[in-house]
């Protein structure tokens, strides 16, 4: 999915945000990355803050694989979610950050052109206590021509 790819793309190298979530080590021997995953099946050793893409099942998307035409709509939450114990402060203000790096942003990943308008951050209620914050994305996904883009 286009969309995911460079929203994740977008959040793990941005230094501002990464430097607020903690860090998981994904495979065995690898250097800890920032804690972003693109399934909610997390890590049962996971700790927070981490960062979790989801696409809701009502996401539309496409209507077009012809090259340089608008190839669909996508919608992808980003949820931030912290341990019980912490003030959500410092999630509230990650969970901005992340709405102001998204909001109106224009990536390319490989083929395509994603522009993304994000609604601000809204706080969840977890059944579990944990603190969470959910930006939902509504991203345009434009086909790039052979040759064009970066």
């Amino acid at each position: 999915m286009p969309a995911v790819t460079a929203i994740y793309n977008k959040i793990s190298t941005t230094s501002a945000i990464t430097a607020l979530l903690n860090t998981y080590v994904y495979t065995t021997g690898s250097a800890p990355a920032p804690a972003v995953f693109t399934s909610f099946e997390i890590p049962q050793d996971l700790t927070g803050p981490y960062i979790i893409l989801n696409v809701p099942s009502s996401s539309a998307g496409g209507n077009s694989e012809d090259r340089g035409h608008i190839s669909g709509l996508s919608l992808v939450d980003i949820v931030v979610y912290d341990e019980k114990a912490r003030s959500s402060k410092s999630l509230r203000a990650t969970a901005q950050l992340i709405w102001e790096t998204i909001h109106r942003a224009t990536m390319e990943v490989t083929g395509y052109e994603v522009w993304v308008l994000a609604t601000p951050p809204a706080q969840l209620s977890d059944p579990d206590g944990f603190p969470g914050y959910v930006v939902s994305c509504n991203a345009t996904i434009r086909a790039l021509d052979e040759g064009e883009g970066s």
